[in-house]
């Protein structure tokens, strides 16, 4: 398939032809065909010396200048071949929800390469759009109008269902004179279109790069992800449906039983996107971002516009009639209207069917227990550099929080346990964990596939130490710009590798060289446009801080799963074994906890530890306090969350605990000062406080996430 439109220019053959004794020339495959650009095919392999004149006006021309001219055209014909050879392969696909998103994406590529004000075999590219692509996009759109919840169900915000849905929300916003055009610069101005499924959200550079890499590694790393999108590029907009989505927040309102319920009948699936959330590190995951849907079985497709009497007033949605259910809000003799739609003799009818609760069909009722999922929608302010504590600066005040923002700490549902198919995912994540690796690194790069294992180590040593010095923490805070992203520190490393004036970058090009036999240090344009294209491979997708924050958390959760698991299936277990386990920093427990626990074990205090003496119970208490739950795998992941809790907890309150976790405007520095205040009598709480305090003084650089000013605050 062809690759999404801004990682199109690093994707193709970087390897120039060879040279031979006789010096013909070389440039047809120069750095993903730059020299099929006209001005570079006179030039020979021995690029020879420019005349005075042209080295006076190559030299005046700044090298990102250079790069930001050429950088597009040696593709296009490239592009033009990928996007033919795609098209052949998707039409031969048999039409499924499986085959939606891949139908989706190949339009969208499509309509990106022909966006091009200029382009070879354009008119040829057009046809093949007109007369294969097109064909297929209504193939699909027709397929998802009479599959709509099967689809939803397989991937409710695919790649495709957000297209469709956005298309028709601009209409609608158009019609509802909803003003695309107002806060450009703001990530947080969110349009919500119940009426057509679709929310619509005005994307930064910041938040589309944040939304594009949260929403890939969840793509890697989950089995059914839900935060598909489309972008609507005319209007700077993204669009992502609801899919018959209602939001925690609403339900913590409105249905707080139903919402307990809910939480009961999630999906495996769902379960370990939720943990997801925490392994990719959405940080600002609060009640108005996070949404839940009904799986509905395929047989209730055929029933709609739901009507509750006696007055059988505004049509709901099958899923607002599943959560007055599950509130409690209905009896066994509550008057219910809907319309039956069914196919006979080739011909669609609809049939106004008025019965009771206790008197529903058999399908209908079917749906009343279905499991649910989660609908992520909202994935910018994601994947930061530390898993301690990040800073915000605040009218020029410095705060720290937990690097961690979730409306699921807020549930009754983080403590109890997960189901044990979630568990098996994460505990076997191997394949998981490499894929996400790869992607990262870029291991798939054109320019690792032409050049040797040996080479490929020798530009990585060359290349590590100065990729490591570009991370967004230190520089947005030392810059004074929380909008500098990874594409930013990317075109820097970029331009400073492309200028061949460092004593290593001159060591890389020569090692390159020798692998592709083209001499890329020379100021000739394929020389400098084969720079760049390569350059561009050699930057990760995140930064070294981001990956290292990320490997943390994986590596902290797997440790954690892997010691619970051996300490319950251990035939007997020893007083040594089980302070090993409740020693280990992944064990999830606070700093406070943590030393009770192990005082009671060295005393041999058993009654102390569990009001029990038996040494099966002691284990047993143990293993059931640091089960695997949501908000024990998070503990695992963030180091610091624990004793974070527990303070907000005493000074919160139970029921907003979860709430001010990561939240900006309740600090740490706040809590530690009430708690000093308020608590002063109790030792726990007061040896956590020193413990953040003591860790907030010692971690140097924390992740930065930005400036702040007191309105932004707001969840709105």
């Amino acid at each position: 398939m062809i690759r999404p439109a801004d990682e199109s220019p690093e994707q193709f053959d970087v390897r120039p032809e060879k040279r031979t004794k006789k010096d013909a020339p070389v440039n047809k495959k120069v750095a993903a065909a730059a020299a099929r650009i006209p001005k570079a095919k006179a030039e020979t392999a021995h690029q020879p010396k420019l005349s005075k004149k042209r080295e006076r006006q190559e030299e005046e021309v700044p090298l990102h200048e250079k790069m930001s001219r050429l950088s597009l055209q040696g593709y296009k014909k490239e592009a033009a071949e990928a996007a033919f050879r795609a098209a052949d392969s998707v039409a031969e696909l048999p039409l499924s929800a499986e085959t939606l998103p891949i139908i989706f994406k190949l339009e969208n590529d499509f309509r990106t390469i022909l966006s091009q004000p200029t382009f070879p075999h354009k008119e040829k590219l057009q046809h093949q759009y007109n007369s294969v692509v097109l064909p297929l996009l209504d193939s699909a759109k027709n397929f998802i109008r009479h599959h709509p919840k099967s689809t939803a169900a397989q991937a409710a915000a695919s790649k495709g269902k957000a297209f469709v849905l956005g298309k028709s929300a601009l209409e609608s916003a158009k019609e509802k004179n909803i003003t695309l055009e107002a806060n450009v610069d703001s990530a947080q101005e969110v349009i919500l279109l119940p009426e057509d499924n679709t929310v619509l959200k005005r994307m930064g550079a910041k938040a589309k790069e944040e939304s594009y890499l949260a929403d890939s590694l969840f793509e890697l790393m989950s089995t059914q992800a839900v935060v598909g999108s489309f972008d609507i590029k005319q209007a700077n907009y993204e669009a992502k449906p609801f899919v018959q989505m209602t939001l925690i927040g609403e339900l913590q309102e409105e249905a707080p039983a139903a919402l307990d319920l809910i939480m009961q009948r999630l999906t495996p699936e769902a379960e370990c996107n939720a943990i997801l959330t925490g392994e990719i590190q959405l940080l600002d995951l609060h009640y108005k971002n996070l949404a839940v849907a009904p799986v509905i079985p395929a047989a209730c497709e055929k029933y709609v516009e739901f009507r509750l009497g006696p007055d059988f007033d505004e049509p709901i949605p099958l899923k607002d009639f599943l959560i007055k259910h599950l509130n409690g809000e209905l009896d066994q003799t509550q008057p219910i209207q809907f319309v039956e739609r069914a196919t006979r003799r080739g011909k669609e009818t609809e049939v106004l069917v008025q019965t009771t609760f206790k008197e529903l069909p058999r399908e209908v009722k079917s749906a009343l227990d279905c499991p649910w999922q989660f609908v992520i929608f909202d994935t910018d302010a994601s994947i930061g550099e530390d898993n301690r504590l990040q800073n915000l600066v605040e009218e020029d005040q410095i705060k720290t929080l937990i690097p961690l923002r979730s409306v699921l700490l807020e549930l009754d549902w983080k403590d109890r346990p997960l189901s044990e198919q979630a568990i098996e995912r994460f505990i076997h994540s191997d394949a998981y964990d490499a894929q996400v690796d790869n992607w990262i690194r870029r291991n798939d790069a054109p320019i690792y596939q032409q050049i040797s294992q040996e080479a490929r180590a020798r530009v990585e040593e060359i290349t590590t130490p100065r990729i490591a010095q570009y991370d967004l923490s230190s520089i947005r805070r030392a810059e004074e710009n929380e909008y500098i992203t990874v594409s930013d520190l990317r075109g820097r490393f970029v331009e400073s590798l492309c200028e061949v004036q460092s004593r290593d970058s001159r060591a890389l090009w020569r090692v390159i060289e020798s692998e592709l036999q083209y001499d890329f240090k020379s100021r000739a344009v394929g020389a400098i446009t084969g720079r760049y294209v390569i350059a561009r491979q050699l930057f990760p997708r995140l930064t070294v801080r981001q990956q290292e924050a990320l490997r943390e958390r994986q590596a902290n959760r797997k440790e954690y799963l892997h010691n619970y698991m051996q300490l319950l299936h251990a035939p007997a277990t020893t007083r040594t074994e089980l302070e090993r386990f409740i020693n280990q920093p992944t064990t999830p427990l606070s700093s406070a906890r943590r030393k009770e626990l192990l005082a009671s074990l060295r005393n041999r205090n058993l009654q102390a530890l569990t009001g029990i003496s038996s040494p099966l119970a002691i284990k047993e208490a143990i293993l059931n306090e640091t089960r695997p739950t949501y908000f024990n795998l998070m503990k695992s992941m963030y180091p610091l969350l624990a004793d974070a809790y527990a303070l907000t907890e005493a000074v919160k309150g139970k029921a907003e605990a979860g709430e001010n976790i990561g939240c900006f405007d309740c600090s740490l520095e706040s809590i530690i000062e009430e708690v000093k205040e308020r608590f002063s009598h109790d030792l726990s709480l007061m040896n956590m406080a020193e413990h953040l305090e003591e860790q907030i003084a010692s971690i140097k650089n924390p992740s930065f996430f930005g400036f702040m000013a007191p309105s932004d605050a707001s969840d709105d």
